[in-house]
């Protein structure tokens, strides 16, 4: 890459060759070992560690974890809402997500035009 300059080429110029002052000071790419080691190990682990994390706190939540105590005589079935009608209930509240999402890509999309 080669650092900025006050000149800029016209992009239909036929000139080859000689001093070229639209490009300043050339620079090599880094590439991979523009990085340290630190930064490769933190880029691969960083998503396993929030995955590990993730995992633990849902494992934790989710009852399966020693030491929780339960109730074998209390049936909460009723409150859980895994089933057919909590699904159907959960509808609604997806398309209003929905109809958000949709009319900020058209309010973004139209309201630039509209005023310029």
């Amino acid at each position: 890459w080669y650092e900025r300059t006050a000149y800029h080429k016209v992009l239909y110029s036929t000139c080859e060759g000689g001093d070229r002052i639209d490009q300043g000071t050339p620079h090599l790419c880094p590439g991979i070992n523009g990085h340290s080691a630190i930064f490769w190990m933190l880029v691969i682990l960083f998503p396993f560690a929030i995955t590990a994390l993730v995992a633990w706190w849902w494992y934790s939540k989710s009852g399966m974890a020693r030491g929780k105590v339960t109730c074998a005589l209390c049936n909460y079935s009723h409150v859980s809402g895994s089933g057919v009608t909590a699904t159907l209930a959960s509808v609604p509240w997806f398309l209003l997500g929905l109809s958000g999402i949709a009319f900020e890509y058209i309010a973004s999309s139209l309201v630039p035009h509209i005023f310029s």
